[in-house]
């Protein structure tokens, strides 16, 4: 009887672990209370995936939840805009309205005032009825000011809306609430991954003048300083082959004091190794939350948000190597942006964690104002605890 006892016991435990252990996590309390309010929270679980979207039909109407790279919803509404559409364009205009649209029907926020914001200059809450993900569309941004988006029918304009261009507003939700839940869900994240050694063929990179280095040209994020430019040496790696090691010429990240600028580049763009950072998060109530993660896993929370890494180097103060990471989110309009500092040490196999001053969802227009003055990062550093807040 005891030995039943203690197995059930000990599959309840594990059921109980499983059922934990795949729990559906969601980006906003909106998106939460939506998938309870309309009880399709078992339907996404069931369709759960990483960076992909997946549409159901609910209530007459045509769904889609879209998972970021870390299996996260970060999107629920109702279907206004073709997957291509999406992809070629990136914009945080199509969540916005697709989930207004949602929240309109359904009522989910408590407040729904933001939706006055969006002004009708042909049509109407009602004709969006008859609009769907296969109506033609197209979207204009003025000024980074607000946007306008219409739906054609035969070519002929059924549907015209604009609102203004705010990345709050387009979530739905506070800075502070976005915040929160980013520090929350980074804690609980584990890539589970090393670092990939990869293969890059010496022809296209640039080299640089009686240096053996060579650097992968990536794109530029407002300025050129600001990159995501990765750098190699050329070496020889040892390679086992029929039980002999033979020496073959590769190119291999720079991780040397030779090049601290290159470097602490690679280093922060992932191609080196993983290393433990030390975080303070400014956040917008002006309060500081600390927090330890490993670089690997910082870099993937974020690049599976959607934001593309760029890094600037600062160069060196008092034996440390400085410089700002920036994570870039197109399609949503908004900017993590990271302080770091490391002892130069590091580049001679010393232990140590890298400090970084965390700066969540900055307005892209702000940061492209304030890299964009011609004025340096170094200075940048001190002003954006006013700029990006």
């Amino acid at each position: 009887m005891k030995r039943f006892i203690s197995c059930y016991i000990v599959g309840l435990l594990l059921f109980v672990g499983v059922g934990q252990a795949f729990a559906l996590q969601y980006q906003t309390v909106f998106l939460k209370k939506a998938a309870l309010k309309l009880a399709v929270d078992s339907i996404l679980e069931a369709k759960a995936g990483k960076a992909v979207s997946k549409y159901f039909n609910h209530d007459g109407h045509r769904i889609v939840a879209h998972y970021d790279g870390n299996g996260i919803v970060d999107h629920l509404g109702i279907a206004l805009f073709s997957k291509e559409m999406k992809k070629q364009q990136p914009s945080p205009i199509y969540g916005f309205l697709e989930r207004a649209y949602f929240d309109r029907l359904y009522k989910v926020s408590e407040n729904g005032l933001y939706l006055n914001n969006i002004q009708f200059t042909v049509g109407s809450w009602n004709t969006f009825a008859k609009v769907n993900e296969n109506t033609p569309c197209a979207v204009s941004n003025g000024m980074d000011k607000f946007y306008t988006v219409k739906w054609e029918e035969k070519g002929k304009t059924i549907l015209a809306v604009a609102f203004p261009a705010n990345y709050e507003y387009f979530a739905n939700d506070t800075r502070r609430n976005l915040e929160q839940q980013f520090v929350e869900l980074l804690q609980g994240f584990k890539n589970g991954k090393e670092v990939q050694s990869e293969k890059v063929d010496i022809n296209t990179l640039g080299k640089f003048k009686g240096k053996n280095l060579y650097v992968k040209k990536g794109k530029s994020y407002v300025i050129p300083s600001i990159s995501s430019d990765t750098y190699y040496q050329m070496g020889e790696t040892p390679q086992v082959e029929d039980g002999d090691t033979i020496y073959r010429l590769a190119c291999n990240p720079v991780f040397d004091k030779e090049f601290p600028k290159e470097s602490f580049a690679n280093l922060l763009m992932g191609k080196v190794k993983d290393m433990p950072l030390s975080l303070v998060f400014a956040m917008s109530n002006q309060k500081e939350k600390k927090c330890q993660v490993q670089l690997t896993d910082f870099l993937s929370y974020c690049q599976g948000q959607g934001c593309k890494t760029f890094f600037g180097y600062e160069g060196e103060e008092k034996g440390d190597l400085l410089g700002t990471l920036v994570m870039h989110n197109k399609a949503s309009g908004y900017d993590h942006v990271i302080y770091f500092s490391a002892t130069k040490k590091i580049l001679e196999g010393e232990k140590a964690s890298l400090e970084g001053k965390v700066y969540l969802y900055t307005p892209s227009t702000n940061v492209k104002d304030l890299f964009a003055d011609g004025k340096s990062q170094k200075t940048n550093r001190r002003k954006i605890a006013v700029s990006v807040k």
